[in-house]
């Protein structure tokens, strides 16, 4: 099984589509992908052109989000 991600003042999770992210202070839902097969990874964060992204390798596919967004970069 995975480990959560902190990234910033978020904690990213593997679950659905492409993650899950909570704050970290409190615990309230920053943002959430849609339901889907979960992998069992822990995000793996990297960059790309000065841009922080976090890879997370799904059910189905490996997939690049913004952290603080959840906006995908690009799926695999």
């Amino acid at each position: 099984a995975g480990s959560p991600l902190v990234a910033g003042n978020l904690v990213l999770y593997n679950l659905g589509a492409h993650g899950v992210a909570v704050d970290a202070a409190t615990g309230a839902l920053r943002w959430k992908s849609p339901d889907a097969p979960t992998g069992y990874a822990t995000p793996v964060p990297f960059g790309r052109e000065g841009r922080p992204l976090a890879a997370l390798f799904t059910g189905r596919e490996v997939v690049a989000v913004e952290p603080a967004t959840g906006t995908v970069a690009w799926r695999l």
